[in-house]
């Protein structure tokens, strides 16, 4: 008697369909699913872009690691000892980094020691999300229209469409003259991040330090593309959505003869 015979690609497909038909029917796990698949595809991204890529675990790691490369001269091109700098936030929601950088009563700045910044500028609308994106509706990250309470006399917030409260000329009259800046972007979105970006690159100094907050999104990642693209880097530190990089130099291509 013959033994009957089971083709494998069938029993395969089989327990797939079973496994696979659960996850589709769930918007919540198809989201979680797309999610791990762009942050396996970002990963491999800063893998290739920088090899000594790391992750750091946190994003208040993160953030830490970019106030000590701003003014460490070990650490930031050996351009000076406790350098004085600047931070423009692009995408503020709370006002949750400018509250704790100058909280003081903050154990954790204490421990880590941060050398304040001289200015601190952040825009936004305050009143969230213009529209969908990703998993969050349109409005979430909502500060319902209020400016953040401010901790300091050194920070200011600039409330609306960044398209008419930011540009070329604005960055230059916030800019004070021979600081470095910390660039935060987090818009989330991909027209008010390429234009913060087209505002302020033409001021762009070697130095300066530009983090992505959802890098690993196709929407924020497209604007570090072209700033990678323009200047000379080196990775700061990125976590798995996140990267910040500083300048080294202008890239050659781009320069104006």
């Amino acid at each position: 008697m013959s033994k009957l015979r089971v083709d494998p690609t069938n029993v395969y497909f089989f327990i797939a369909t079973c496994l696979i038909q659960p996850i589709l029917r769930s918007s919540y796990l198809v989201r979680k699913v797309k999610n791990l698949s762009d942050i396996i595809d970002f990963s491999k991204f800063c893998s290739k872009q920088f090899p000594n890529y790391k992750i750091t675990y946190t994003r208040n790691k993160a953030i830490d690691k970019c106030f000590e490369m701003i003014v460490n001269p070990d650490l930031s091109l050996s351009l000076g000892s406790n350098r004085s700098y600047q931070v423009v936030e692009f995408g503020v929601a709370h006002g949750y980094l400018a509250d704790r950088c100058f909280g003081s009563k903050s154990s954790s700045r204490k421990k880590r020691r941060v050398i304040l910044p001289s200015r601190w500028d952040g825009f936004d609308t305050f009143t969230g999300l213009p529209e969908e994106w990703r998993d969050r509706s349109e409005g979430e990250f909502s500060n319902f229209g209020k400016l953040p309470d401010q901790r300091s006399k050194k920070t200011f917030y600039h409330k609306g469409l960044i398209n008419s409260t930011f540009s070329t000329e604005r960055f230059r009259e916030l800019k004070i003259s021979d600081h470095a800046v910390f660039f935060i972007f987090d818009f989330d979105l991909h027209s008010p991040t390429f234009f913060a970006y087209q505002a302020i690159k033409e001021s762009i100094s070697p130095g300066d330090i530009l983090y992505f907050d959802q890098a690993f999104d196709s929407a924020e990642r497209s604007v570090l593309i072209q700033a990678l693209d323009e200047f000379e880097f080196k990775l700061v530190t990125a976590t798995l959505w996140s990267i910040a990089v500083m300048v080294e130099e202008k890239n050659p291509s781009e320069c104006v003869i």
